[in-house]
């Protein structure tokens, strides 16, 4: 079989993690299992083919500060950074998915990233289904959302859904949360649990210690650091557990991302916090390190801690497992269909400090129940995310995407998607904001600033309310029942 694969970031480096550790697992196993893969993925970096053994990998350059003009739409920044994406991965990327001619395309529900090829339907779509955008937007741990960006993602996400031939999801948990917010049936969703295998770390790694000397409990957290993922709830547990643990030390390893619309990252933020509460010095903030770099880490830790406000299945939280660490996780989502509180991990309870707290003070008191959770964390996650187990599961859900195919004939709709690109790269393209800031001199020269700034507020304003409807009534020719209603905001 072949297959494309779809994501935003391929290989994953240090806890970048997510999709682009799922498909790096995927890939690898789709290939020991006899298939061929094409990995077709945006980069920072330059341009970039390469064959590995009987996958390929496609990289094309993507930088999201060359579409500032959607900085315009201030009342949908997180639309106005899916777009981007979505666009990008199907204007570069094209001509190389359909010269490999996949017998399947898989790529994630989240911020609609198959949008265009939905549209188009050239080949059988499988949709892995991770953590709608919309879903983080309505939980309020991405950002500050107006309620028209909330519905734009939302309608363009579940276009994505809706003309998927099968969709997958690695929790029973997020399967529900999709079907009661888009109205999809059920026994649509699949559950397909993550692909794990265990990394072995080098001897300079396991050699180098992140943590001081003395440090104890040594805890740790790896992933994005941001309000989803609780990471500031760790920083309120450490005057709690300081008072029993002096030399107790946090670890922050990951991304420190800035949410769109903001000019501040999370992690700052706590850092901020850490200084009010003069506790400085037993955190320390390493930023992204190599994923292989990471087992030698999570070796050293007393606690690997998931404090999750949402997650379906996190990696950090099943490596951590793998690599036979105690792991203090929240009760929310997926997550308790991975860990077994008592048995293999603990479960507190999610967004309650005291809870946290009180669980990190208790297991590094219990030297042997850390070592006993540990043992049975990694038996369990090495059964449960075995790779070859998920590679064949993924291989049927493909033959279900091909035959469903077979059986709807495509709509295809080649000249609304044309419209749509078109539209994108005149908004994207054009010099609006160097027009603007010029237009403003002029007016300033010719009638006095003020009033020239005055009246050319009115103007650019009018010009740009032409601009959007433009560029909706182009949307609107993509006939999708639920994202029409919706952009007509714009076009009324």
């Amino acid at each position: 079989m072949r297959v494309a694969l779809l994501t935003v970031a391929f290989p994953p480096e240090g806890s970048n993690g997510g999709m682009a550790s799922f498909y790096y697992e995927l890939s690898q196993s789709l290939v020991a299992s006899g298939h061929q893969v094409l990995v077709a993925t945006l980069t920072s970096g330059p341009d970039e083919d390469l064959h590995i053994g009987g996958m390929q990998i496609s990289r094309r350059h993507f930088d999201s500060m060359e579409y500032h003009n959607l900085q315009d739409l201030n009342l949908a920044p997180a639309m106005a950074h899916s777009l981007p994406q979505a666009v990008e991965i199907y204007r570069t990327l094209n001509t190389v998915v359909t010269s490999f001619s996949p017998d399947v395309i898989e790529c994630a529900e989240n911020c609609a990233l198959g949008l265009i090829w939905a549209a188009q339907r050239k080949f059988p779509l499988a949709v892995r289904c991770v953590c709608p955008q919309f879903h983080l937007m309505e939980v309020g741990c991405s950002g500050d959302y107006s309620s028209l960006d909330l519905q734009l993602v939302k309608a363009a996400e579940t276009f994505v859904l809706e003309r998927a031939d099968t969709l997958t999801t690695p929790s029973r948990s997020l399967a529900r949360i999709i079907s009661d917010g888009t109205g999809l049936p059920l026994e649509k969703f699949k559950i397909i649990a993550n692909p794990l295998v265990a990394f072995e770390s080098s001897e300079s790694d396991a050699s180098t210690s992140i943590f001081p000397a003395n440090a104890f409990p040594k805890l740790l957290f790896v992933g994005r650091i941001e309000e989803l993922k609780g990471a500031d709830l760790l920083v309120e547990i450490l005057p709690i557990v300081k008072s029993t643990y002096p030399n107790v030390h946090l670890t922050f390893i990951g991304s420190e991302p800035t949410a769109p619309g903001l000019n501040i990252s999370f992690a700052d933020r706590l850092r901020e916090r850490l200084t009010q509460l003069d506790l400085s010095g037993h955190v320390t903030f390493t930023g992204t390190l190599p994923r292989t770099s990471i087992p030698a880490v999570q070796s050293e830790a007393d606690l690997c801690l998931i404090p999750s406000r949402y997650d379906s299945s996190p990696y950090a939280c099943l490596e951590a497992m793998l690599n036979g660490c105690c792991v203090i996780a929240s009760d929310v989502g997926g997550i308790p269909e991975y860990v077994d509180h008592g048995e293999n991990g603990w479960l507190v309870k999610s967004n309650d400090p005291s809870a946290l707290a009180e669980a990190v003070v208790y297991l590094a008191a219990h030297t042997d129940v850390r070592e006993r959770l540990g043992e049975a964390a990694k038996l369990h996650v090495s059964s449960k995310c075995a790779p070859q187990t998920i590679a064949t599961q993924t291989v049927a859900l493909y033959e279900d995407a091909i035959n469903h195919f077979k059986c709807n004939p495509p709509d295809r709709q080649t000249k609304s998607t044309q419209f749509f690109i078109n539209a994108f790269e005149q908004y994207c393209s054009g010099p609006y904001f160097t027009s603007f800031t010029n237009s403003l001199y002029e007016e300033g020269r010719s009638a006095g600033f003020a009033d020239g700034y005055a009246r050319g507020i009115v103007d650019e304003r009018n010009k740009h309310l032409r601009t959007t409807k433009s560029f909706a009534r182009s949307l609107l020719k993509l006939p999708n029942a639920v994202v029409a209603p919706i952009l007509r905001l714009f076009a009324n």
